[in-house]
């Protein structure tokens, strides 16, 4: 009873309970952490969403669409291109604007139709083409998608697996560092345009008045989801003769079912 100090099982008891401490603040402090950067990340979508979306809507509001032309230009497994989707506009205005939406996937263990020679690309642009006929200069706006986080690797077509880079950085031909190193290093970014679709309704029947044209672009985190998105929708005022027409993008007025150009009716 008149010893000074701490029994072994009382500094066993403080050690046990300092260590449960401790760990609770640590999980505590790092689930912190990451909603911290979660929260980051969606800042940065509604940023870059918010913009570009305001940026159309205001030329649709504003301007108002007088007719509208999509070209999709598609790429087949192995090609070293990507999918552009191409959206001319013409305004009530005059004024002439393109949207181009550019989408180019790496090959990686979820996404085998990829490429296994570039990295992965993600770009949007709008503004007035260099091709204009409007006489206005030339003003592409690329927007560029937010960086959300990489991964870097390369696709094994010998074994058909993914193989992330090591951890200095660079690709070998195992995940452990061992076997030669992999010149096609590439990048798998994580924030990335996930669904494009493009399209004007009742656009094969020349009959119907209320044309629409439609815009979505889908983004994807492997954190958020795909919750996130660019959704335009916006009418389409038909030409009603030739003349009308005069200094537009070229149109199809022979072939209703186009899916490249909108078939305008002429008037008598």
């Amino acid at each position: 009873m008149n010893n000074k100090g701490f029994t072994t099982v009382e500094v066993l008891v403080c050690f046990v309970v300092v260590s449960v401490v401790m760990m609770s603040l640590f999980s505590t402090i790092s689930a912190f952490n990451e909603k911290k950067i979660q929260e980051t990340y969606r800042s940065k979508v509604y940023e870059f969403k918010n913009s570009l979306t305001n940026t159309i809507q205001q030329d649709l509001i504003k301007r108002g669409l007088s007719y509208a032309k999509i070209t999709d230009n598609n790429y087949s497994p192995g090609d070293d291109v990507g999918k552009k989707y191409t959206v001319d506009l013409t305004f009530r205005d005059g004024i002439q604007k393109r949207l181009i939406v550019y989408q180019r996937f790496t090959k990686t263990a979820y996404r085998i139709e990829g490429t296994r020679n570039q990295d992965d690309t993600f770009y949007i642009e709008y503004g007035v083409p260099a091709d204009n006929t409007a006489g206005l200069t030339p003003d592409m706006i690329r927007y560029e998608l937010p960086n959300l986080g990489e991964t870097k690797g390369h696709y094994n077509l010998a074994t058909n697996t993914y193989v992330p880079a090591y951890s200095d950085g660079k690709c070998y031909e195992n995940a452990d560092g061992t076997g030669a190193e992999v010149a096609n290093c590439l990048v798998a970014k994580d924030f990335q345009i996930n669904n494009i679709a493009i399209s004007i309704t009742n656009e094969a029947d020349p009959e119907i008045e209320s044309h629409v044209l439609n815009i979505y672009i889908g983004f994807y985190h492997s954190n958020l989801g795909t919750k996130y998105a660019i959704n335009i929708v916006a009418p389409i005022d038909y030409q009603t003769s030739s003349v009308d027409q005069q200094g537009s993008f070229p149109t199809s007025e022979s072939d209703p079912s186009s899916q490249t150009a909108i078939y305008y009716p002429v008037g008598e």
